[in-house]
């Protein structure tokens, strides 16, 4: 399900950003857009993941379970719910206990994500609205051969006088 989402955004947020620019400014907008979006998954699996070592080895002190085997640290007996070979040589209270800090440090996570797509529908919906065509335009400016006045004092050269057409 995230694979699809984050599919979709992907291409969304690129044409976005290509389309927010002109023609010469496209290749820095799409490399800015793919820059931003690597050192934001960076930053963001990088507070998740503090996030969730955190919270669970709390847990699994608060839980008082026996790491002193073979010189376990709590984290490396958490990752033994996560390798099948491992989980099955736990004993079953231990592994009910370790299955529950984990799903327990989870939640922090899970919240941590949601205010993280929070935050960034709030500064999307911040952006200016605007369309490709009438960003054109505006980089474009003004028309020289609508909004400028002619030489013979015409205010546009709509207005141009007889006597000034070739004949």
């Amino acid at each position: 399900v995230v694979g699809i989402g984050l599919g979709f955004t992907s291409l969304a947020s690129t044409v976005a950003a290509q389309n927010s620019v002109g023609w010469e400014q496209r290749g820095v907008a799409t490399s800015t857009n793919l820059f931003a979006r690597t050192v934001g998954g960076g930053i963001g699996v990088t507070l998740l993941g503090a996030i969730l070592t955190s919270g669970l080895t709390q847990r699994i002190i608060e839980t008082r379970i026996d790491v002193s085997g073979a010189g376990e640290t709590p984290l490396s007996l958490a990752n033994a719910i996560l390798e099948p070979s491992l989980r099955s040589t736990l004993p079953p209270n231990t592994l009910l206990l370790l299955q529950d800090a984990l799903s327990g440090a989870l939640g922090p996570v899970f919240t941590g994500a949601a205010l993280f797509g929070a935050a960034a529908c709030i500064a999307a919906l911040r952006f200016p609205a605007m369309t490709a065509s009438g960003l054109a335009a505006q980089q474009a400016g003004p028309d020289p051969a609508i909004n400028q006045p002619d030489v013979q004092g015409a205010q546009f050269p709509n207005e141009v006088r007889a006597e000034t057409e070739p004949h």
